[in-house]
């Protein structure tokens, strides 16, 4: 029987779109290869891969150095209750003794479908491992890893003999695997139709909101990611203009007046504004802010003394002049 292994791997770089049809064929032909090699020296290995829910198969490589070791690789991840593809980087951290460098093909057989969301959604993993190896003969074993699957392997190159404790990060490849989710703000329509996707890369949302966001993205539409957050600050300066002055003086109607002018007239204010949305429904986004402002203007306002005084009906033809009946009342 193959000894339990803990897979390793790390994240594939941004893969252009005119490339991503042979990648996932290449991807789909190494899963394949790689439960041919394993049933060959395990044959009773296809008894638990006819009763699984689903099994995730790939390439992947570590080198380990004296103290610390990490690895890469893609995979992907077969559902069997709706043939759905998930392709999967695999990032491995390693910490303890050891030395050594290689690849390997990875099989995991999930006993239920609940332990194949789970390792696909909770992306990360861990276990205690030892593993000796020269070329394609060796031994490995691992304690830890998660509830509902196990973990086999083959090597493909390479010589290692470590002991390590071990940490896996899996994350969707979202080049490879339509999500029908994008980076854009809002839905649009998708670049390939679900008849176009569903052969090697079904299209499958698995987030809670937005609510119906699968039957959306079934009929070809890319929804934007379901939460977001963000932060705004604004300083700002600026002149000001006024314009259309009217006063009303000791309680007369208001009339236009061109005796006050407003000279260097310039505003200051500083605000910061925390924001969070959520996208309940594929056509409604709702969300919350809070934030503080704060700001100052300055003006300076010159007035025409003359005028001011002949709009007071004011006559200064006599002097002595005689002295204001009151002080004037603005409205």
């Amino acid at each position: 029987m193959l000894p339990p292994l803990l897979i390793a791997g790390h994240g594939c770089t941004a893969i252009p779109v005119d490339e991503r049809a042979d990648v996932r064929t290449e991807v789909n032909q190494v899963a394949s290869e790689t439960i041919e090699q394993l049933l060959a020296l395990d044959p009773a290995l296809k008894t638990g891969i006819d009763a699984s829910a689903g099994y995730f198969a790939g390439r992947v490589g570590s080198t380990k150095l004296p103290l610390l070791g990490g690895g890469y690789g893609l995979g992907v991840a077969f559902d069997k209750t709706d043939a759905s593809r998930t392709y999967l980087n695999v990032t491995r951290f390693d910490l303890g003794a050891g030395l050594g460098a290689g690849s390997y093909r990875v099989l995991v057989i999930f006993e239920t479908r609940e332990a194949l969301e789970n390792f696909v959604k909770n992306g990360w993993q861990s276990g205690i491992g030892a593993e000796s190896r020269m070329g394609q003969r060796g031994k490995s074993a691992v304690v830890g890893l998660g509830t509902g699957f196990t973990a086999y392997a083959v090597a493909d190159s390479g010589s290692a003999l470590t002991a390590t404790a071990r940490l896996i990060r899996l994350s969707v490849n979202t080049d490879l695997t339509d999500t029908g989710v994008s980076e854009v703000s809002v839905p649009m329509t998708g670049f390939a139709t679900p008849e176009e996707q569903k052969e090697d890369a079904p299209r499958n949302c698995g987030r809670r909101l937005p609510f119906l966001a699968q039957k959306v993205i079934d009929e070809g539409y890319d929804l934007p990611l379901p939460y977001g957050t963000g932060l705004t600050y604004a300083d700002v300066e600026q002149d000001q203009l006024f314009s259309s002055l009217e006063v009303g003086i000791n309680g007369k109607d208001r009339r236009p007046v061109d005796f006050v002018d407003f000279e260097n007239a310039r505003s200051f204010s500083q605000s910061t504004s925390l924001k969070f949305d959520a996208w309940l429904f594929p056509f409604m986004n709702v969300y919350a802010m809070i934030g503080k402002l704060d700001g100052n203007a300055l003006v300076d306002v010159v007035v025409d003394g003359d005028s001011f005084l002949e709009a007071l009906e004011v006559d200064c033809s006599r002097l002595p002049p005689s002295p204001l009946d009151g002080s004037p009342r603005f409205s």
